[in-house]
């Protein structure tokens, strides 16, 4: 098990870092406001998501973020490169 956890691959290591460190609340209402697409408080931390139904569409939630599925890049959003079918940020 622990070799399995030391071959994962670099994008999944991506996924893994947050891009910016979660902005810190109290309630909702301040990641709501905050201009980072932010919609939960969950235990000090604002998340974009809670499930994979709060994100809408077909996105996926990943440790409170959403990540749209993909087979090819033409799937993801510009600027987005689809990576272990997720689109990713490069």
């Amino acid at each position: 098990m622990a070799v399995a956890l030391l071959v994962a691959s670099s994008s999944a290591c991506e996924l893994m870092k947050p891009a910016q460190p979660k902005a810190s609340c109290s309630s909702d209402e301040q990641c709501e406001s905050n201009g980072r697409g932010d919609r939960f408080c969950i235990q000090g931390l604002c998340v974009q998501c809670l499930t994979s139904e709060s994100c809408g569409g077909d996105d996926l939630c990943i440790e409170g973020k959403c990540y749209t599925p993909c087979k090819t890049a033409k799937e993801c959003p510009s600027g987005q490169a689809c990576s272990d079918g997720l689109c990713l940020k490069p």
